[in-house]
């Protein structure tokens, strides 16, 4: 994983994963997160009726994406250069932006 990401490897441990401002009633959202090295795809959970630009300024510096894949830039999801993995701690630090997937999977 590249700098600024963290794969939670035990799905125990992973499902447990919060960050501070995300506890409450969410729904899912279709993320894509910008790093200097590719991208990160993948579901964050934000809460009901605010705006992810709200609640991407309202976290410290950590977000968790789930069910993800990680791809270099020009990769597809089913490269052999693509990862998929169930948890990811996202620094925002090492982002270099953060967008919503509107497209279908």
């Amino acid at each position: 994983m590249p700098t600024g990401l963290r794969e939670c490897l035990d799905t125990g441990i992973g499902g447990m994963v919060e960050t501070p401002g995300s506890a409450g009633r969410t729904t899912p959202r279709g993320v894509i997160c910008l790093l200097t090295a590719g991208q990160v795809r993948g579901t964050l959970e934000v809460l009901v009726n605010v705006r992810l630009s709200d609640f991407l300024r309202q976290q410290v510096s950590l977000i968790v994406l789930r069910g993800c894949i990680y791809a270099p830039y020009g990769e597809s999801d089913d490269s052999p250069k693509a990862r998929r993995t169930g948890t990811v701690v996202v620094n925002l630090s090492s982002a270099v932006g953060v967008a919503e997937r509107d497209w279908p999977e």
